[in-house]
């Protein structure tokens, strides 16, 4: 079964680099790249009565120009009744603060992957995919 993931980060090359990694590791994975949480929470909300069309997972950098990645799991938690189903996010970023898993968790996150992703990553975005199927 074809998952879908967003992938939201402002820099093109992390989201080019964190596509091939994804795509390398399942092909008939779809991944649909954002460089604004704005950008993402405008197709999630026009998507929101499709359970189809929306993802099986968000991942997002914390880091982003405009609304952050905090801001944007905030916006989703607001806008949740919204969906036809539950969102599942992860925070997908280079930051070494000890605090983001804590924060992620607050916030309804699945928790916290470090950049780049490594093959343990992969396979926990793919449970997370699948149990959201």
């Amino acid at each position: 079964m074809s998952q879908t993931i967003y992938l939201i980060d402002a820099d093109d090359i992390s989201l080019f680099v964190t596509q091939q990694l994804i795509q390398r590791h399942n092909a008939d994975w779809r991944v649909v790249r954002f460089t604004s949480a704005e950008g993402a929470l405008e197709a999630l909300i026009a998507q929101a009565p499709f359970k189809e069309q929306l993802p099986d997972l968000i991942l997002l950098e914390q880091r982003l120009p405009g609304m952050s990645g905090w801001g944007f799991l905030k916006a989703v938690s607001k806008l949740k009744s919204l969906f036809s189903k539950s969102l599942r996010c992860m925070i997908l970023s280079a930051s070494i603060d000890p605090l983001d898993p804590i924060r992620a968790e607050s916030l309804e996150a699945q928790g916290c992957l470090s950049k780049p992703l490594k093959a343990h990553d992969l396979l926990a975005i793919e449970a997370l995919c699948l149990a959201s199927a």
